[in-house]
């Protein structure tokens, strides 16, 4: 989101996909719904979408706290990388 952090104006241009309304709705409702699914990956209570604020800040420590979860899910999942396999 480095472009919004610089123009954080244009999350309030008109948007009307999914009836969001502005850009700034529609971005926090794909940040929020990663979040859900990554939290229903891992076992967690899903987070209400009213618990992030619609805030640059907010939005991008949301995806943040997204991929961490993703990536120890998958490193969970997968064999250690230090073994030697034979293919």
């Amino acid at each position: 989101m480095g472009f919004v952090e610089e123009h954080p104006e244009l999350l309030d241009v008109p948007c009307d996909v999914l009836d969001t309304g502005t850009v700034r709705a529609l971005l926090h409702h794909i940040v929020m719904a990663e979040l859900r699914y990554a939290q229903r990956l891992c076992g967690e209570v899903e987070s209400d979408y009213e618990d992030v604020p619609q805030t640059v800040p907010a939005m991008i420590s949301t995806h943040e706290g997204m991929k961490q979860r993703v990536e120890r899910l998958l490193w969970r999942s997968i064999p250690s990388l230090s073994e030697n396999h034979v293919f």
